[in-house]
């Protein structure tokens, strides 16, 4: 079981980016954040995320305003957009799951990517998918994706290449997951499975995968009293 409310909150940070008076961009970043708390938690969550929130920002001051200014010379200019926004997907007592969207937007197109995090909170560390799942199940991890894909094509829940299973090896990378109260999510970029817009999650049941896992993932999502 998982908690119903996350011990991080999500801190906001909203800047308009301005030369002589013309808005060039917006950039709006939301991310997670302890602040009443010192633990190894804490730190290093509060850390990774002041890092990327100023990395964002100098960026987005920096080289994105640059097109941005560049772009406000035709009469049809409209604002460039920089969006960081972050879901809290899971948490119980031993670990805390989340993902981020970065969206940018030049006037009138945009791009999206999407980055996750899963800390353990004994000692703050970020997880690697190779700590909860046993050596060599990708072949059967992968199957369980692939019936996820099948699923969600043939529901119209998304448009699925007919080569998925080959696309699914190809693009798999082993950071691109996060956790849920009933599993794993493993997500592909855009065009990476299929014609579909934005972000393609693929879901695994814990119930499903439960023999995949290490002893110590079984601990934290399968024996966990919370």
């Amino acid at each position: 079981m998982a908690f119903y409310s996350f011990s991080p909150t999500i801190k906001t940070e909203k800047e308009g980016l301005q030369k002589d008076g013309v808005t060039l961009a917006v950039v709006n970043v939301a991310l997670p954040s302890l602040s009443e708390r010192d633990d190894a938690f804490a730190k290093s969550l509060n850390g990774l995320y002041t890092r990327i929130s100023e990395g964002f920002l100098n960026y987005c001051r920096g080289p994105f305003c640059k097109k941005a200014e560049k772009s406000a010379e035709s009469k049809d200019f409209v604002p460039y957009g920089a969006v960081i926004k972050t879901v809290p997907a899971f948490e119980n007592s031993y670990l805390f799951s989340c993902y981020f969207d970065v969206r940018m937007t030049n006037g009138t197109v945009s791009s999206i990517a999407r980055l996750s995090q899963t800390f353990d909170k004994s000692n703050g560390n970020l997880l690697r998918l190779e700590k909860l799942f046993k050596r060599r199940t990708k072949p059967e991890l992968m199957k369980l994706l692939a019936e996820d894909a099948k699923n969600r094509g043939e529901r119209g829940v998304a448009s699925i290449f007919s080569d998925y299973e080959r696309r699914l090896r190809k693009f798999f990378n082993s950071r691109s997951f996060y956790l849920s109260p009933t599993g794993f999510v493993f997500y592909y970029g855009e065009g990476e499975i299929g014609t579909s817009k934005g972000i393609c999650p693929l879901s695994v049941n814990l119930e499903t995968c439960s023999e995949l896992l290490t002893d110590q993932g079984k601990e934290w999502l399968i024996n966990a009293e919370d």
